[in-house]
């Protein structure tokens, strides 16, 4: 457990993470409270491999053997290391950001599950934004993923997201709701076969969507 409190012009700022391992489970919470410039993330993303490099982080100390091993898990399981795990919040203004999130992971002898939850607020303290534009942003949401193992070469992976924006300026938030499976096969050593299909539904006051789509790819390593 980690927690650190700062005395700043916009008042007191913060950051703390908790980590609890079992064998094959972590749980993970972490807060923050600070400013971002503008230029960039507020919020950076969650990888599944960052999320994998916490759980194992006590049963493998060493950074470069964790990070080889859970490479190598992420691959025997066809989970893409790059998949966020928890969206980024990106502002273009000075503001003041919130987090809360709350992860599990547990890894299985066929069956690997990755939960994460999170909340956060933005608001904008740049004066020179119009105030209209220096509302506080609510965000909610979550991530989860299932990975069964299903022979040594083929594996399926059921994904689901929820992401829904407000801010107390507008009448109506967005909600972002997606939901993937995919169908991965090794018929070779070199060779990954790998069909998925997506479907997401966009609700706001402005160009709502639905979307669906469905993809095969061949990939074979030279």
């Amino acid at each position: 457990m980690q927690v650190n409190y700062l005395d700043r012009y916009f008042g007191t700022g913060w950051s703390g993470v908790a980590e609890y391992r079992f064998a094959r489970t972590a749980f993970s919470f972490s807060t923050t409270r600070d400013t971002s410039d503008g230029f960039g993330t507020s919020f950076a993303p969650v990888t599944q491999f960052q999320a994998f490099m916490s759980l194992f982080a006590r049963e493998i100390p060493d950074s470069a053997a964790r990070e080889s091993f859970v490479r190598a898990l992420l691959a025997s399981e066809n989970i893409d290391p790059n998949d966020i795990a928890v969206p980024g919040f990106v502002t273009g203004a000075v503001s003041l950001n919130e987090r809360n999130q709350l992860g599990v992971v547990r890894t299985g002898q066929r069956l690997s599950l990755s939960l994460q939850a999170f909340r956060t607020v933005n608001r904008v303290i740049d004066t020179f934004v119009p105030e209209l534009s220096r509302a506080p942003v609510r965000q909610s949401g979550y991530v989860g993923s299932a990975s069964y193992r299903l022979t040594p070469r083929s594996s399926i992976v059921l994904s689901g997201t929820r992401q829904m924006t407000r801010s107390i300026a507008l009448p109506e938030g967005t909600d972002l709701k997606s939901l993937s499976l995919s169908l991965t096969n090794r018929p070779g050593q070199a060779t990954t076969l790998t069909m998925s299909a997506r479907y997401s539904v966009f609700n706001s006051p402005v160009d709502p969507y639905r979307e669906a789509s469905i993809q095969a790819a061949l990939g074979h390593r030279f």
